[in-house]
């Protein structure tokens, strides 16, 4: 039987972890870099910040609802999820507008996206107030809290 030549073990697994440690070169040098959202000037990153903005919002809000429905008597439950969705219509109806200005410019979504979060942060503040309301307020979620000391 001849023999035949073995090829060393070493030498391959030397080539894997080599091939390895490119692939994840390759992977970290195709993340871009962070986006500088007080210093966006291109409509990729203004895009970018804006989408970032609008999430942001809409968690707050989305955790704001969340605590709000808490509070609620499950009757009245229905009621705020109509209301959310009137309000969901409304604000795109409203952004769609207040963005038509820039016509088919391509800053028209980023546009929609900045209102959209501005709304959506004055939502949460006026779904906070349901919750967060005093004795003697009319409009209020669930139990109140006690009466503002005078000043």
């Amino acid at each position: 039987m001849p023999h035949r030549p073995t090829t060393p073990t070493l030498p391959r697994a030397l080539l894997g972890f080599l091939i390895a440690c490119a692939a994840s070169v390759t992977v970290a040098a195709a993340e871009p870099p962070p986006i500088d959202c007080s210093a966006a000037v291109t409509t990729v990153a203004m895009t970018e910040c804006a989408d970032q903005a609008l999430q942001a919002a809409t968690a707050a809000q989305t955790a704001q609802l969340d605590r709000l429905e808490g509070r609620l008597p499950v009757a009245r439950r229905p009621a705020l999820t109509r209301a959310q969705k009137a309000w969901l219509a409304w604000r795109t109806a409203h952004c769609e507008f207040e963005s038509s200005g820039a016509a088919d410019g391509s800053l028209r979504g980023v546009l929609r996206q900045q209102c959209a979060a501005r709304m959506t942060r004055e939502r949460t503040l006026s779904l906070a107030a349901l919750v967060d309301c005093r004795e003697g307020e009319v409009v209020c979620a669930g139990p109140q809290l006690p009466p503002r000391a005078p000043r």
